[in-house]
């Protein structure tokens, strides 16, 4: 009856050693979920911190630029006004995009022209138009001069069209028309953030102007107009960070409306973290490779 009893004692002994051992991985368990989501809502609370910096930040640059009151700070060398606001580094650019091509939005006349404006021959500027339209498009059509997956990979390039809009206007590098081809004229004359399709031809520079050819000219009016879209495009950048932490990025578009001072129409709105480089950035090809 001992042995017995002592052989019962010790499998009571070991189930308790087991009960406490799930008791412990349990309570671990609890306490990194716990954890787990407390530093999830800590980083919530963060971002949702520094879009409120960089909103507050935005209105503000544009309230200084509609009434040119206010100290502007140093503008460093990079031509980004910097600011601290609530422990965070907060950089601001201001630019008008009323006159530059959307390399997202633009019809194939106006790409082109912006094409030629920046150096190309029209018949490198068509090809480069058709490519970039198949680029970002979703569909697998391909354009007369355009390029579509296949094309890419009988090149022997590891990759293919994207089939989206673009996220950085250096993804233009991507595509076999811009071989050669120096980028930083073309990227002063285009951008993927100004709220429409059409430009003010106003604002646009004088050789974009003469590159659109006049029927071309006049659509782009037409756009303009039946889109009501006559002033300028204020777009301004907020990137707010902290040393060593992401870099949230916000961007907003303003038409400022002509013959109505202080008048504004909001056009777009865009907020991304971190200024990553442009997807496949280990694959970008290099110029005549």
């Amino acid at each position: 009856m001992r042995v017995a009893s002592k052989r019962v004692e010790g499998a009571v002994l070991v189930l308790v050693l087991w009960l406490l051992v799930f008791g412990m991985l349990g309570a671990a368990a609890v306490t990194y979920g716990v954890r787990t989501e407390l530093h999830l809502a800590y980083n919530r609370m963060r971002l949702l911190e520094m879009a409120v910096v960089a909103h507050g930040e935005i209105r503000r640059r544009l309230y200084e630029h509609l009434t040119g009151t206010g100290q502007v700070p140093e503008v460093p060398a990079d031509r980004r006004v910097l600011r601290t606001r609530a422990g965070y580094q907060v950089r601001l650019e201001i630019s008008d995009e009323a006159g530059r091509v959307n390399l997202n939005r633009a019809d194939p006349p106006l790409l082109r022209a912006a094409f030629v404006a920046s150096g190309l021959s029209p018949d490198r500027a068509r090809r480069l138009a058709d490519q970039l339209l198949d680029w970002r498009d979703r569909d697998h059509l391909r354009h007369p001069e355009g390029m579509e997956d296949g094309d890419y990979l009988r090149l022997g390039r590891a990759y293919e069209a994207a089939d989206r809009p673009l996220l950085d206007p250096r993804e233009l590098l991507y595509l076999p028309a811009m071989e050669g081809v120096t980028p930083s004229a073309l990227l002063a004359r285009v951008t993927l953030f100004s709220g429409t399709g059409g430009i003010n031809l106003r604002h646009a520079t004088a050789d974009l102007r003469a590159a659109l050819q006049p029927p071309d000219a006049r659509a782009v009016r037409l756009r303009a107009y039946f889109n009501g879209f006559s002033g300028r495009a204020v777009r301004i950048l907020a990137e707010v960070s902290r040393q060593g932490g992401v870099v949230l990025r916000q961007e907003e578009v303003f038409e400022l409306v002509p013959g109505a001072p202080g008048r504004l129409r909001w056009l777009e709105r865009r907020t991304r973290l971190s200024a990553a480089p442009p997807p496949r950035a280990e694959e970008q090809p290099r110029a005549g490779e």
